[in-house]
């Protein structure tokens, strides 16, 4: 998640950036980013920061809550106005290309065959 970094236009974010949150929810997230990445025992952690999750709309029920683009899509359709940020820039990734991510990290967890593997914080985005 970007949330654990305060959005400066002008800093493009890698694993190596810094955290610097703006609220309790990205401070709270950052810090167990950090607990996880100091513990010295395994098992290690990979941490995995996406961005916006995209996918189909789930197949079953209706849970009251509703995503972003889904929000955005039924306000367009009903033409609705919609008042949104001008200085944001937004980057999904699709939740299929994210399970393959899960499952690589998995297997390449698996192949280090009980060995004590570095804890790894990975970010997660789609195309740009």
């Amino acid at each position: 998640t970007d949330i654990v970094f305060d959005g400066d236009p002008g800093e493009l974010y890698s694993e190596e950036s810094a955290p610097k949150p703006v609220n309790e929810y990205g401070r709270l997230k950052a810090a167990m980013d950090e607990f996880l990445q100091s513990r010295a025992a395994p098992p290690h952690s990979v941490i995995l920061r996406p961005t916006n999750i995209l996918g189909p709309k789930a197949p079953f029920g209706d849970s009251g809550g509703t995503k972003f683009l889904q929000w955005l899509d039924a306000r367009l359709r009903s033409e609705e106005a919609v008042k949104l940020f001008v200085d944001e820039f937004r980057n999904y990734v699709w939740v299929e290309d994210l399970v393959d991510i899960v499952l690589k990290l998995i297997a390449d967890f698996a192949i280090g065959g009980g060995r004590a593997l570095p804890a790894q914080l990975l970010h997660c985005g789609g195309p740009v």
